[in-house]
């Protein structure tokens, strides 16, 4: 059984739910909130029975999202990289943070410093590492209000140890796309199609 809502505001401002229900609940929820005037969505909530995941059906489903988005004139999409794996996985998939979250990262990242007892993988100089990546970018890109976060992501430490998921795991932080950025386009599609 689905449910399925559309609720229009003005402005040409349009919410979208669906809702996929399973014999335990919803398995599946999805809900968008498009404004054409400034041709963004922002991606409100997505959640998944954990029995589903796994299977390429939430791949499957943002591969579709994108594709339709495009048709329809879509040029960014927002959304919260919250905080369990999807501050990770957005970054990963060529989301860009906000100048605005940058700030609260390197406060997360202040009390992480402070709590190495727990993240048992990561040094001070693995944190020193990933705060330099991000003066770095700012430096060389004085004016960019975003922050391409794969660059922390992807980010090794000098033993060659991948530490960029466990910095950025437990992170929430605001994410856009920009959907005609090529390099966060190319990020997106190399995901979507198992691509490393």
């Amino acid at each position: 059984d689905s449910e399925f809502r559309i609720r229009y505001w003005e402005d040409a401002e349009i919410e979208i739910n669906l809702a996929i229900e399973s014999r335990n609940g919803y398995g599946l929820t999805v809900n968008r909130a498009f404004d054409f005037k400034e041709k963004k969505v922002t991606h409100v909530s997505f959640s998944m029975d954990d029995k589903y995941q796994g299977k390429g059906i939430g791949k499957e489903l943002l591969a579709i999202q994108f594709r339709e988005y495009k048709k329809a004139g879509i040029k960014k999409v927002e959304l919260l990289a919250n905080s369990n794996i999807g501050g990770y996985a957005w970054a990963k998939y060529g989301f860009y943070a906000t100048n605005n979250s940058l700030n609260d990262v390197k406060k997360s990242w202040a009390w992480k410093k402070k709590s190495l007892w727990r993240y048992e993988d990561l040094t001070k100089e693995d944190f020193q590492l990933a705060e330099n990546v991000i003066k770095k970018y700012k430096k060389a890109n004085p004016t960019s209000k975003t922050f391409p976060r794969h660059l922390i992501a992807n980010l090794h430490n000098k033993k060659g140890v991948h530490i960029g998921k466990e910095l950025l795991l437990g992170e929430e932080w605001d994410a856009d796309m920009d959907l005609t950025n090529r390099k966060q386009m190319n990020m997106l599609n190399k995901y979507l199609k198992n691509e490393r």
